[in-house]
């Protein structure tokens, strides 16, 4: 199944801050909010430098309040972007993911993700 990814005007400004160290966005549910935050990972583990054995290496935390909104909602929308078969999931602790795709200029990404729930202080 291909998905194609069009960006909203707020995920568009998003997506060109490519300086700040922090950025945040807010909006009601079902604005794509979760969806524009995958692409952004996507997109930036595509661009990360090559090290010397021309691998692009990044890793994430993606940060839910809770566990059952991170496997219900989070998670689920990652794996409608990326599915099992390009990035399997493991549920120990903590949840994490990793996908490893060859680019067409002989680089390759190896990104790791990790899913965790910051339910408690």
């Amino acid at each position: 199944m291909k998905r194609i990814y069009n960006a909203e005007p707020t995920g568009v400004e998003f997506h060109a801050d490519e300086t700040s160290f922090v950025r945040g966005v807010m909006g009601p549910i079902g604005s794509g909010k979760s969806v524009m935050c995958v692409q952004e990972i996507i997109h930036r583990a595509a661009i990360q430098r090559p090290d010397a054995t021309k691998t692009r290496k990044t890793r994430w935390a993606i940060i839910r309040n809770t566990y059952p909104e991170l496997v219900s909602t989070t998670i689920k929308t990652w794996a409608d972007w990326l599915p099992e078969s390009v990035c399997p999931i493991t549920y120990a602790a903590p949840i994490n993911g990793r996908f490893r795709q060859r680019l067409g200029d002989g680089t390759k990404i190896d990104c790791e993700v990790l899913f965790l729930a910051l339910d408690l202080p």
